[in-house]
């Protein structure tokens, strides 16, 4: 089954209004794998929650699943939901795993070091197409690292944590 990029950011209301009717019964309400049906099912439910677990998740695998599904975790497709209400309520799964203080952090480091390269009209981040294929992780090292000469790397100038907060505001802002 082919993958639709999102063309405009995902609606993460939408996507959590589908999360509560389709997706809480397994997941649980906090996605840490605790629904109410979760004990019925062999094997355990992914904690998407789970910030070990979101970290390295990329949103276009995410998106498959939620599309077709993975048999082996008896996790059902959804294939009658819309192209755009699969990726709302990717966009809201990927969320359950960013704390509202991390974020807070993050636009704060990010006001202060990327905001005068990073405006609307010049890089903008809120490419949802080019961020569906980046992992929290993967947005760390493109911080650390910087790209070319497009853009520095920050390693030297903050640390780990404040790096996984930058990462977790730039993956709200994609959203």
């Amino acid at each position: 089954s082919t993958v639709v990029l999102p063309m405009v950011e995902p609606d993460i209301q939408n996507g959590k209004s589908i999360f509560s009717q389709k997706c809480v019964a397994c997941h649980g309400e906090t996605g840490m794998g605790d629904g109410p049906q979760s004990g019925q099912l062999p094997n355990p439910v992914t904690p998407l929650g789970d910030l070990n677990i979101a970290n390295n998740a990329k949103p276009i695998d995410w998106y498959r699943v939620v599309t077709i599904g993975n048999f082996e975790k008896f996790m059902p497709g959804f294939q009658s939901l819309s192209d755009r209400e699969r990726w709302d309520v990717t966009a809201y799964a990927l969320t359950l795993s960013l704390s509202k203080e991390n974020i807070e952090l993050g636009e704060q480091i990010f006001n202060q070091n990327c905001v005068e390269c990073h405006t609307e009209e010049n890089f903008p981040l809120q490419n949802a197409s080019a961020m569906a294929e980046k992992s929290l992780s993967d947005i760390v090292v493109v911080i650390s690292e910087g790209i070319g000469s497009e853009m520095p790397g920050f390693s030297d100038v903050i640390d780990g944590d404040q790096k996984l907060a930058v990462a977790s505001y730039v993956r709200y802002l994609g959203f």
